[in-house]
């Protein structure tokens, strides 16, 4: 098996969320997806980016089986783990923005991980979070546009855009959870803003009301045999 392959447990999640996947429910989001999926989502390095901007997309066109089976596909692939990276930290926070909003309270709880600072650096907010939904629509000429109106970037390269905008939502979760590299100012509730706003605007453009429907509170989760938290984090890589 190549090295560079997730673990089989890990892939038949993967397997389990993309058969789960309605390719109807959003013209846009399949096309996203692509025929490639599967081969991103089985590559161990595309884990920090593919699986959360997949359970984002999952999360927003209200498909939480899917979005299950992507948190169980990076537990599987890392509860041997004595340790991670910041990078394994970084999937951490978009996988509990999506647990809150499909109000899976187990999975929210145990994705709120409290970990603490010791020098690492890192890009500070600012250079990261750059493609406001909230902002002056004339701050940014990657700007996406409004809930109302999507700026003509998006109208002409729909997917590109789309992946810019999940790769930003994921971003801004991960640093509304830890905040050490936060130069913006913001505060818990700007952050909460920016990605509700987010969430509307994608979940316009994919065919839906804009605003999340109120999911009933599920507090299940399921942890593979002898994980209770994850991994400590190994700040210096």
């Amino acid at each position: 098996m190549s090295e560079d392959l997730i673990c089989p447990a890990a892939s038949a999640y993967v397997d389990q969320a993309l058969a789960t996947w309605d390719k109807k429910r959003s013209k846009l989001a399949t096309k996203y997806l692509g025929r490639g999926i599967r081969k991103e989502l089985n590559n161990q390095f595309k884990i920090p980016t593919m699986f959360p901007q997949v359970a984002v997309l999952a999360t927003v066109t209200e498909q939480p089986d899917v979005t299950i089976s992507l948190f169980h596909a990076f537990l599987e692939e890392i509860k041997h783990l004595r340790e991670i990276t910041f990078m394994g930290y970084e999937t951490a926070g978009p996988f509990r923005w999506c647990a809150e909003q499909l109000n899976l309270t187990g999975y929210e709880d145990f994705f709120d991980e409290t970990i603490e600072y010791n020098g690492f650096r890192r890009l500070p907010a600012s250079e990261n979070i750059t493609r406001h939904i909230t902002g002056d629509p004339y701050m940014n000429m990657d700007w996406l546009g409004t809930v109302e109106e999507p700026a003509p970037t998006w109208v002409r390269s729909p997917v590109p855009r789309l992946d810019h905008l999940l790769r930003d939502m994921c971003i801004t979760a991960t640093y509304r959870q830890y905040p050490y590299f936060n130069d913006l100012g913001w505060r818990l509730d700007d952050f909460d803003a920016e990605l509700r706003e987010d969430a509307r605007f994608a979940r316009a453009r994919l065919g839906f009301t804009p605003d999340m429907p109120t999911f009933p509170e599920n507090p299940e989760i399921h942890l593979p045999e002898g994980m209770t938290r994850m991994p400590p984090l190994k700040w210096f890589t």
